[in-house]
C-alpha cells in the first residue's frame, strides 16, 4: 500500500483532474470526473489504490475504479441529507462517509 504524499483537486464544482503522488507508485491521474453537480469536499483512496471516492455538497458519494472509465463509477445518491464532508476506506470494500446531517454511514463497494 502506497503512502499518499499529496492530492490535488481544482476548486470548481466539476473537477477535470485529480492527481495523487504515491510513495512507491507513479502518478495516477483521473480525467474528466464530471459527475458531481456541486463542489467536491473530500476524497479518499482505497488501501490498495485501486479506487478513489469523492464526496460533494450535492449529497452524493462517487467511487471510481482507477483502471476503468469514469463512466463506470459507483454512485451513492443522497448519501447524506446535506453535503458529504468526510470519506475514508475502512478496507478494500467498505467506505465510511460523514455528512452535514451529523451521520456516519458505511457503504459496501461491489466493483462492477
Amino acid at each position: 500500500m502506497g503512502e499518499i504524499h499529496k492530492a490535488l483537486m481544482n476548486d470548481t464544482s466539476a473537477p477535470d483532474l485529480v492527481e495523487a503522488h504515491l510513495a512507491s507508485e507513479p502518478t495516477v491521474k483521473l480525467k474528466n470526473m464530471l459527475y458531481h453537480t456541486a463542489r467536491i469536499n473530500c476524497l479518499a483512496w482505497s488501501p490498495d489504490s485501486s479506487m478513489v471516492a469523492t464526496g460533494s455538497l450535492d449529497t452524493c458519494v462517487l467511487i471510481y475504479e482507477v483502471d476503468k472509465p469514469a463512466s463506470n463509477r459507483i454512485t451513492v445518491k443522497g448519501a447524506h441529507l446535506g453535503g458529504v464532508y468526510g470519506l475514508a476506506f475502512a478496507d478494500e470494500r467498505n467506505v465510511v462517509s460523514s455528512g452535514e446531517d451529523a451521520c456516519i454511514r458505511v457503504w459496501t463497494v461491489t466493483p462492477q
